[in-house]
């Protein structure tokens, strides 16, 4: 199935903290049906974080709605690529991918790019829009979703309703 962020364990790493979101900008280049999505966590993160994966939108390069979150997922010690199970369906275009925790236990994998850090952004109940501070940072969170493309509508000739009577 394909995916749409970076899927790559990157160089860098950024701390949780209780109630701090991290997001990156992707494109999700067709019409999709999200099935899952994940987060890589650094090895050096410790038991007893619970994060949630999150999709927004983008208005003017800055994540906007909610449109979709997942449960809360335990982070293992040790960290790794973790699934968070979700279901939405997207239209081609930009999105947010990013995380949220309850804890400082756990740390972040990312590269040096393009990101944003949302501090006070409940864990248990993510904003929706987004509202406060959003700081721009050098880290590409490592963060991406698994898609299915839908089929298309069924096309040719039309349909007619069928009739059991017979008419001579």
């Amino acid at each position: 199935m394909p995916i749409f962020g970076d899927n790559t364990p990157g160089g860098d790493t950024f701390p949780c903290s209780d109630d701090r979101a991290l997001f990156a900008l992707f494109t999700l280049p067709v019409d999709g049906d999200i099935t899952q999505m994940n987060v890589i966590f650094d090895t050096s993160s410790t038991a007893g974080s619970n994060a949630k994966a999150l999709i927004y939108s983008d208005v003017a390069g800055n994540p906007s709605v909610l449109l979709a979150a997942s449960a809360g997922v335990a982070v293992p010690g040790g960290g790794g690529d973790i699934t968070f199970p979700m279901t939405v369906s997207l239209p081609a275009g930009d999105y947010w991918l990013g995380c949220v925790t309850d804890s400082f236990q756990c740390v972040f994998d990312g590269d040096t790019g393009s990101g944003v850090r949302i501090e006070s952004f409940t864990y248990a109940s993510p904003q929706d829009p987004v509202s406060g501070t959003i700081d721009g940072k050098a880290f590409q969170l490592d963060v991406y979703a698994t898609y299915d493309i839908p089929a298309p509508p069924p096309s040719g000739l039309p349909t007619y309703p069928v009739s059991s009577e017979l008419y001579f």
